[in-house]
């Protein structure tokens, strides 16, 4: 008999326990083993606790990163002591991929610092030498064109921008896929020298112990192998590579860095700067093919190979359908930008190359940001976050507000009286009593005025939801909830709630306002002017990096019901964010339409609060509603942004913690999976005792998210208006537990664009028996009728004798 020590997960299945005198066995099947308890209460207790150590007695928080130094094993060793900037003060390395951040935090103490970053991009198995050089020539141009330097120069705090001329250079290859990760350190006083070779990149999630993504890294100080990297270094590597940032952004960053530096905020490019920085990018990495040919580092074959570059070439990469678009500018860019004028191949003068790329990349020559957006106007607030620069001793948060004043970015938060957050949250009260005071129906309960408080915490973290969803295991970063929508029946006041939102976080002079969705973007009758502006919102989302949430009224039902707009514009934010969690904005949208018409893959990463309780209407109670509408103009003067102002200093704070945190399965870490606003809440309710009140019944003290809800209502609603035809849609077989639908039949009464899809996507898969996409849904019939609150039907015997009567 094995006996473990009996420190299990909660969540584990037992079978029964054997009583002895004085202690308990369990069997535990899997493991092949008894697991021994000295009381019924040590039992208990074990069960309930978090997990200590996993099945066989070893321990789950098992350390992750496997470190050798000198041939030793190392048990406990922090990041700062594996690139010691006190004892070392050169860096060189070569890694696959690189956090800004991470370099920021761990890497600003160095001298001297060069790093080469391999081309990240998932291309298939390709044999021919040449055709590897291509793909990988098309992916950096590729990055360029998407902005990927951009990226990373904007993760880079201003001690290091301030640097990028001097001490510190970054390369990418160019022809060459780099998949080496090795890192030589040296002190050019000492000349002690530390090599590190291992799987790890430059991240936080590569250097923390506590993931469940196994690194090794082997350290050698002052040895000969120093040497022989270093020599491999400078011929092998060096000379295939080029700078990263492209000399425009440097430029750029020349100019602007001494004000940012100045004035603590991050530098910030126009669109127009933005755009010249792509174009320049793509340039000089056109151009340097050219001069590592003529070097002889790269084959003239290769301009040959791109000269046939064709759109049959794309079935190389892995590419998702948006990416589609910016790769095929690529193959023309790259395609015209060989000339066959002279009897080999050759790229084209640099002048040359420019022509070109106007030809396909239109740099957008504005005098402001908001005379930028021309077809599709986005108000032009401006949040731009920057943790990289946070410093709270500072009262710096790290979120700056764009000022059009001095076009300059300015710090914002800036903690509360206690007085201040006390009149805050009696405007709160006030807000969710007129929802109790004024709906016609007078059906207000606690439950509903949740919902508006949930609006606002949700509001309130929107600029640092991308923040949180940065510590979620990258598997789970796309069911970040970036979208909310506020829906319902008219008329019930969600419009003037999106506009107080809007009031409440708008530390700004200018007035602002949700976009209209109905003239603004699904007005024209063009399907391809909707899809059009369904990218340009896309493109706001996913790479304009800037997070004031995007405000937006009135969503028509086309959006839900239509996967090429709403589906695929959730599904394209999501996974571009799983990607690159990059400074993103939230949308936050009214509608009138349930969200269940989304497919299910959208509706799990969005937020939906449903108002379904209306206020007084003009028509039918003119009198009333004239008070409900002067009750909430008399709340809306009353508003002011201070309680928003210390909040960005608390979640700051909140942020700072877990950022510095070496645990990364702390408890905060995985509420925060569960629910992205749970600091958020705990702010709150700090608020409160602040100011030594209780907390409201209506404040949700857990995620409250309607899209489910929405789902059974549809489902309830069909299964009720069943109950009373001749022809029942729910066909029962009470012998296997199952209801076969034939949603065909709903179908041909429809006149959503796929009727079948949106019932199919809106019922859990746990209740389906394989497939609805044919039209006819078997459902587990008990378990269904559980989840929508209703009995099972009657028998078909009870339902003939029914008839008979």
């Amino acid at each position: 008999m094995k006996l473990v020590t009996p420190q299990l997960e909660s969540s584990e299945q037992w079978l029964p326990t054997v009583a002895l005198s004085f202690y308990f066995l369990t069997w535990r099947a899997e493991a092949g083993i008894w697991i021994c308890y000295f009381s019924r209460k040590t039992r208990k207790r074990v069960i309930s606790m978090n997990a200590q150590t996993s099945l066989l007695g070893e321990p789950d928080d098992l350390n992750s990163l496997h470190v050798l130094i000198n041939g030793e094993d190392v048990s406990q060793i922090t990041v700062p002591d594996i690139f010691d900037s006190r004892r070392f003060d050169t860096f060189t390395g070569v890694t696959y991929s690189a956090s800004g951040r991470f370099i920021s935090k761990y890497f600003s103490d160095f001298k001297k610092f060069e790093l080469v970053l391999g081309i990240q991009e998932n291309i298939q198995q390709v044999k021919a030498q040449e055709a590897i050089s291509k793909m990988a020539i098309f992916s950096s141009v590729k990055n360029a064109l998407e902005g990927e330097p951009l990226d990373h120069y904007n993760e880079l705090s201003n001690n290091l921008k301030k640097r990028l001329r001097t001490a510190y250079s970054f390369l990418v290859p160019t022809g060459y896929i780099i998949h080496s990760k090795f890192y030589l350190l040296s002190n050019s006083a000492t000349t002690e020298k530390r090599l590190i070779i291992g799987s790890a990149n430059l991240s936080d999630q590569a250097f923390n112990s506590q993931t469940h993504q196994l690194e090794d890294i082997m350290i050698w100080d002052n040895s000969k192998l120093f040497q022989k990297y270093q020599d491999y270094y400078e011929s092998h590597i060096k000379k295939i590579c080029h700078s990263y940032f492209p000399d425009e952004l440097l430029k750029i960053n020349d100019a602007k860095i001494g004000d940012a530096v100045k004035k603590k905020a991050p530098v910030v490019l126009d669109v127009e700067q933005t755009e010249l920085v792509k174009a320049e990018g793509i340039a000089e990495n056109l151009a340097d093919i050219g001069a590592k040919v003529d070097s002889k580092v790269l084959s003239p074959k290769i301009i040959d190979d791109l000269k046939d570059s064709g759109a049959s070439n794309l079935k190389v990469l892995d590419l998702a359908k948006e990416s589609l678009q910016d790769a095929t500018t690529v193959y023309k860019i790259t395609h015209e930008a060989v000339t066959t004028r002279n009897k080999q191949p050759v790229i084209k003068k640099p002048r040359q190359i420019n022509k070109v790329i106007t030809k396909y990349l239109k740099v957008r020559r504005v005098t402001d940001q908001e005379e930028a957006e021309s077809d599709l106007k986005r108000h032009r607030t401006l949040y731009k976050s920057c943790p990289v620069e946070r410093n709270l001793a500072k009262n710096i948060s790290g979120l700056f507000i764009y000022n059009p004043a001095n076009k300059s970015l300015e710090p914002i938060g800036r903690e509360a009286s206690s007085d201040d957050i006390a009149t805050a949250l009696e405007v709160i009260d006030d807000l969710i009593a007129s929802y109790r005071d004024w709906i016609v129906d007078a059906r207000f309960t606690n439950n509903y005025g949740m919902r508006v408080y949930e609006a606002i915490l949700y509001t309130f973290t929107a600029p640092f939801l991308y923040e949180i969803g940065a510590l979620y295991p990258e598997s789970d970063r796309n069911n970040l909830p970036l979208f909310l929508f506020l829906n319902g029946i008219g008329g019930s006041g969600k419009s003037e709630l999106q506009q107080i939102l809007i009031e409440m976080v708008s530390l700004f002079s200018v007035h602002e306002t949700a976009l209209a969705y109905d003239t603004d973007i699904a007005s024209s009758a063009k399907k391809t002017v909707k899809a059009d502006r369904i990218r340009k919102l896309s493109k706001w989302m996913a790479d304009e990096d800037n997070v004031w949430p995007i405000f937006i009224d009135e969503v028509q039902s086309d959006f839900y019901e239509q996967d090429k707009y709403g589906s695929t514009l959730i599904k394209r934010v999501s996974n571009a964010y799983k990607g690159n969690p990059k400074a993103t904005p939230a949308l936050i949208a009214t509608t009138n339409f349930d969200v269940y018409g989304l497919d299910s893959a959208a509706q799990r990463r969005v937020y939906s609060l449903t108002f379904n309780q209306a206020f007084p209407n003009i028509k039918e109670d003119p009198r009333r509603a004239r008070q409900a509408s002067d009750n909430i103009n008399a709340i809306k003067k009353r508003l002011d942004t201070k309680l928003f102002s210390d909040f960005i200093i608390q979640i700051s704070k909140k942020l700072d913690e877990l950022g510095n945190s070496e645990d990364e399965n702390s408890a905060m870490i995985n509420q925060l999976r569960e629910d992205p606003l749970s600091i958020t809440r705990s702010i709150f309710k700090a608020y409160y005792r602040r100011v030594g009140r209780q907390v409201p019944a209506y404040f949700p003290t857990e995620k409250l998210n309607d899209a489910d809800f929405q789902n059974k209502s549809v489902w309830r609603k069909l299964y009720h208006e069943d109950a009373h035809k001749r022809q029942p849609l729910f066909n029962y077989e009470t012998r296997n537990n199952r209801f076969y639908v034939d949603l065909n039949r709903i179908a041909s009464n429809d006149r959503r664009s796929n009727p079948i899809k949106q019932y199919s996507d809106a019922i859990p898969p746990r209740l389906l028996i394989g497939s609805a996409k044919d039209g006819i849904a078997e459902i587990k019939a008990r378990e269904f009728c559980k989840w929508i609150g209703a009995p099972l039907p009657p028998s078909s015997f009870w339902r003939w004798l029914k008839k008979r009567k």
